[in-house]
């Protein structure tokens, strides 16, 4: 999920996805990107983890939902955007369900670990707490993290950056403080990826904000291979620093009975 939608209370905003994430920008989230979700798992989780059932929360085209299922028996990708669901990447032991964060379609005390990448900024709710202490086992590891893939050096140097506009989106929004989320480590650290210029294409084009920008200035059909080829002319190395925030919790075992009284 990329930081151009709007937040709306709690995870309401399936609408806003819906309209954000139109077929054009699906397609090229669902076109590549970068292996952070597998680094970022890794580093939290470790090779040896293994759980039952894995929910992530707000999956979008599944990246995040396939590399938790490398750690599970069986994965669920929750998300509320049909055209990202309908991008999103098979796998013998996901499924894809439409939900929230708010209201996640699983049973009661099911899932083991429960993610949400760079999804609790527009998640983050009491509903949205109270249905991971719902939803999730006594001792299940919730998991929140995000990455800012800081692309706008590269487009500057094309001429191609977008205005500067201001925006809320927290990239560090996680469950310290809340009642039944014992912490366990909150981190965060900056590293260098490489890509092609096609696959950099790809994620400038994913954001919605970006792909509008780049239609005005090449047209709907061309924006593309019109970025590509700018990469190409100027000889750009595309070597993007990406920031992470990992934030791991434990789940308090509780009294569920305790949820109806949360406010």
């Amino acid at each position: 999920m990329t930081p151009t939608q709007k937040k709306s209370s709690g995870f309401q905003y399936a609408g806003h996805m819906a309209e954000r994430y139109d077929t054009v920008a699906a397609a090229h989230y669902a076109a590549y990107r970068p292996p952070l979700h597998e680094l970022i798992l890794d580093k939290a989780l470790g090779g040896d983890a293994r759980f039952a059932l894995g929910v992530d929360v707000g999956c979008g085209t599944g990246r995040s939902t396939i590399a938790l299922a490398t750690y599970c028996d069986r994965t669920v990708g929750i998300d509320p955007s049909d055209s990202m669901l309908n991008q999103a990447e098979p796998h013998a032991h996901v499924s894809y369900l439409v939900g929230a964060g708010d209201s996640i379609p699983v049973p009661d005390a099911s899932a083991d670990v429960i993610t949400f990448a760079g999804s609790l900024h527009y998640a983050d709710s009491t509903m949205t707490r109270r249905e991971v202490r719902r939803v999730g086992t006594p001792g299940a590891t919730i998991l929140v993290y995000d990455f800012d893939l800081q692309l706008t050096p590269v487009l500057t140097r094309l001429g191609m950056a977008l205005p500067e506009s201001r925006s809320d989106y927290n990239h560090t929004a996680n469950f310290t403080g809340g009642e039944g989320f014992v912490e366990r480590n909150v981190t965060s650290e900056t590293i260098n990826i490489r890509m092609t210029t096609g696959d950099f294409a790809h994620v400038v084009l994913s954001d919605s904000n970006r792909l509008d920008y780049l239609t005005s200035m090449f047209g709907p059909d061309t924006a593309y291979s019109a970025l590509v080829s700018a990469i190409n002319a100027a000889d750009e190395t595309v070597a993007v620093n990406a920031a992470l925030f990992i934030s791991m919790y434990t789940l308090a075992p509780h009294d569920r009975s305790d949820d109806l009284h949360l406010p």
